[in-house]
């Protein structure tokens, strides 16, 4: 995916990581969906981010007889309504949103990382061969200090006035 879509794809995650136990509620065994709402949420209508997906062009938009009756998107994730996906469309380049919608999630228009490089896209690097991450955890790396920064000035104290003694 392109970088333009990365606070989209952020979005989606935490929408996500919402929908999904977390350890400090009971023990791992309840969602922040769960804890606000008191009932179990509904995963079934969570789709891949960046699938392919085809959005219904209805006939009230001005569509001809020999028209697409669908357009070819990219799936970018949800709105307030859950029936209600955002789509990027490759060729307008507009993102939109639609409620009619078919998704291939095991084809992705921008590829991943077993498929070739079409040149415009970055490519997908997969993290499964690298270090397993915990994103539970709250440890952020060390942070580089500039040398000039690292010992600050030793502040001079002021000198107390002299005390009169008459």
């Amino acid at each position: 995916m392109p970088l333009a879509f990365w606070a989209e794809a952020t979005a989606v995650s935490i929408y996500v990581k919402n929908l999904i136990p977390h350890r400090a509620l009971e023990n791992g065994k309840l969602s922040p969906f769960e804890a606000l709402f008191n009932c179990k949420p509904d995963i079934g209508y969570l789709h891949v981010f960046g699938c392919l997906a085809y959005a219904h062009v209805a006939a009230e938009t001005g569509r001809k007889k020999l028209d697409d009756r669908v357009r070819k998107c990219v799936f970018l994730g949800y709105t307030e309504t859950a029936s209600i996906w955002r789509l990027y469309d490759r060729t307008s380049k507009r993102v939109f949103t639609s409620r009619d919608v078919k998704f291939m999630e095991t084809s992705f228009p921008y590829g991943n990382s077993d498929s070739t490089n079409d040149g415009d896209t970055p490519r997908l690097v997969s993290l499964s061969n690298g270090p397993e991450y915990d994103f539970e955890e709250d440890i952020a790396p060390p942070i580089a200090v500039p040398e000039n920064l690292k010992e600050p000035n030793p502040v001079k104290p002021v000198p107390k006035p002299a005390e009169d003694i008459s």
